[in-house]
């Protein structure tokens, strides 16, 4: 890392090095970078096990030290943490983001809970808030996971956020006990268990498990007359049958991870309590066309989350190949990897500005989600900048006045002011960070 206020280039190259983060704290970022000299000269994963047996990684010490196999199996998470080319692959900027799948399971959740939402009488904003607020701080601390862990202790992580999300939908759910939000809360649980076991095993069953669990909710449209009771029934059953099996995994060592870094965790959930705030007032506006603000939130995810890889992989290059700030950021912020996701954001809100004038009626919700919107796209810029703790500070206290009974146009048009701020300081101060970017 640069010193404060300095900018120093890096000492090697980035067609020299391309591959996974370097910068990993656990035993096998540590053993990759001892053996760097061996692994980037390795064809494959067996020659590079090969060399390991050798140096004394046979099975036993493997699965001592490092919860694996074999030998192999080590041989081959470093051979993928090393993978090297002989000149820096450019992205193109047409490329679309690695998680086609996980874009399409959101979308199939989203059309069931509709499906489900039929049934319901008044929706339970605690519930939505509490899975808003456990699936984005429980998202976090599953990004950090599979970046430090191996595999037996990322699953038992796993196991303990599922366990703390199942015990709070059934405490929220108590002065309730309506069993359509029951159903949905579950559906939500079981997408988002199957969304990070696939995150972090990369197995197609979780795959297989999120679509099922949509498929099954759908059953509950009236024209199928099923009993919602027989698809709790299902979904319950669903769930225990994949998910049940991990309770058994849970470890005290897991509370140690997740509090470890307590001020990390406290801030997003902050954010994500703010958020969800927001997000139900937003929600509330579009009653009646709840199926209008599900497509526009569904379409805006994807490009968010294009736009935030595009955004990082561009930190990322700009970061090993710039000699000064203004090259960094003329290179990342300007790339042509950017072109093409900075025009679709600016077609998505030109539509809806354009909508405004075509349905005067939805003037007011439309208008308040394109705040709402640009706010978010402002958001994952300072988070891809490593600049967490003042967007949520700005999304608590907005969720907080959304509270009280106050304009939620200016609380929006304060949120996306504050947001600008802070990215324009932010870029200013550009040269005071190292950029740890995991690309």
């Amino acid at each position: 890392m640069s010193e404060a206020g300095k900018y120093q280039r890096p000492k090697f190259r980035v067609n020299e090095w391309y591959g996974l983060e370097k910068r990993r704290t656990d035993l096998l970022g540590k053993l990759n970078r001892e053996l760097f000299e061996v692994t980037k000269e390795a064809t494959d994963p067996y020659e590079l096990a090969a060399h390991l047996e050798a140096l004394g990684f046979n099975n036993e010490r493997v699965a001592k030290e490092f919860s694996l196999n074999s030998t192999f199996e080590l041989a081959r998470q470093m051979f993928q943490l090393s993978v090297r080319k002989p000149e820096l692959r450019r992205r193109s900027f047409v490329q679309m983001p690695g998680l086609g799948w996980r874009q399409v399971l959101i979308l199939a959740a989203i059309v069931a809970t509709l499906v489900l939402s039929q049934n319901a009488t008044l929706p339970q904003w605690l519930m939505t808030l509490w899975l808003i607020t456990w699936s984005i701080a429980s998202g976090s601390v599953i990004a950090r996971v599979k970046d430090k862990l191996n595999e037996v202790k990322q699953r038992s992580v796993f196991s303990l956020l599922m366990l703390v999300g199942l015990i709070g939908i059934g405490f929220v759910g108590l002065d309730h006990r309506a069993l359509t939000e029951y159903t949905m809360a579950l559906l939500w649980w079981g997408v988002a268990g199957a969304l990070w076991l696939q995150e972090l095993l990369e197995r197609n069953r979780y795959w297989f498990l999120g679509f099922s669990l949509c498929v099954i909710a759908a059953l509950a449209l009236p024209a199928l007359n099923i009993p919602l009771s027989i698809v709790f029934a299902l979904l319950a059953f669903v769930c225990l049958f994949f998910l049940l099996p991990e309770f058994r995994r849970v470890k005290l060592e897991s509370f140690r991870f997740i509090f470890a870094d307590l001020p990390m965790l406290m801030t997003q959930l902050g954010y994500a309590t703010g958020f969800g705030l927001l997000l139900i007032q937003l929600i509330r506006m579009f009653h009646g066309n709840i199926w209008v603000f599900s497509a526009l939130l569904a379409l805006f995810l994807f490009l968010a989350e294009w736009f935030a890889l595009g955004l990082k992989n561009s930190l990322a290059d700009a970061m090993w190949i710039s000699s000064t700030v203004e090259d960094f950021l003329q290179k990342c912020l300007g790339s042509s990897s950017l072109l093409l996701r900075y025009f679709a954001l600016f077609a998505f809100f030109t539509l809806l500005l354009v909508a405004m004038f075509f349905f005067p009626a939805q003037a007011a919700p439309i208008s308040h989600f394109v705040l709402f919107a640009l706010a978010m796209v402002l958001v994952l810029m300072l988070f891809a900048l490593q600049n967490v703790f003042l967007p949520a500070l700005v999304f608590v206290l907005a969720g907080a006045a959304s509270l009280f009974p106050l304009p939620l146009i200016w609380i929006f048009i304060s949120l996306a002011l504050v947001l600008v701020l802070i990215l324009y300081f932010q870029l200013q101060r550009v040269e005071e960070y190292g950029f740890h970017i995991i690309g």
